[in-house]
């Protein structure tokens, strides 16, 4: 149960890791046997889907490009998925200008605001530092060394924009992954549809009506 309060005994816990375990392994190794069943059965699924594509008079090239245009986007959106935030690695990211950028970044990422509102904002806190960095200068605050870092800084955070401190919008891929999954639906349905039509009566380039065949 989820009741996180009280006490377990020892062998209530054992008890039921123990079925826990068994049933992991058991649904581990059921995955094992198909994996190796539907390698094994590959080639068969794939010569029977091209018969039946030629028993319709289709190709048999269309059971691939089926494949393809399904699998391709998954890939693509898998790889996306997985590379999310290292296309700039942590030790590259600029520092922070405080809680104005983090707040500007949180409202860009929330979608409150878009990037062209959220780069002039951006411009615009970065220019109030830069203000106060040549006062402090101005005053001796600063060495020459230290203002001249500054301004690269300022210069390297213009340049970096604000789309590289914000994280790509979980409602967009997840838009995106709802309608790869239906259309990958509709492919299947279309496939499906496909294979349950009824196969040419004359002989087609592919060869004769294996109903003829049959009934011989």
């Amino acid at each position: 149960t989820g009741d996180f309060r009280g006490r377990s005994s020892r062998q209530e816990f054992w008890a039921y890791y123990s079925v826990f375990f068994f049933l992991s392994s058991v649904l581990t190794l059921l995955l094992l046997v198909w994996f190796v069943f539907f390698i094994l059965t590959l080639v068969t699924n794939l010569s029977l889907g091209v018969r039946r594509l030629h028993d319709i008079g289709k190709s048999g090239w269309l059971q691939l490009w089926i494949w393809l245009i399904v699998a391709v986007p998954w890939v693509i959106f898998f790889i996306y998925m997985l590379s999310m935030g290292s296309d700039e690695p942590e030790g590259e990211r600029l520092d922070s200008l405080g809680p104005e950028e983090d707040r500007i970044v949180r409202d860009f990422k929330d979608e409150l605001i878009d990037e062209g509102e959220a780069q002039i904002r951006l411009e615009a806190l970065i220019y109030q530092h830069r203000k106060a960095m040549s006062d402090g200068f101005g005053k001796g605050e600063y060495s020459q060394e230290i203002y001249d870092q500054k301004h690269k800084f300022y210069d390297s955070k213009i340049q970096q924009g604000i789309s590289s401190g914000a994280e790509p919008s979980w409602k967009i891929i997840l838009s995106f992954g709802v309608a790869l999954f239906l259309f990958s639906v509709s492919v299947g349905v279309y496939w499906i549809v496909l294979m349950a039509r009824d196969g040419e009566k004359r002989t087609n380039k592919y060869g004769q009506n294996p109903k003829a065949i049959y009934d011989r």
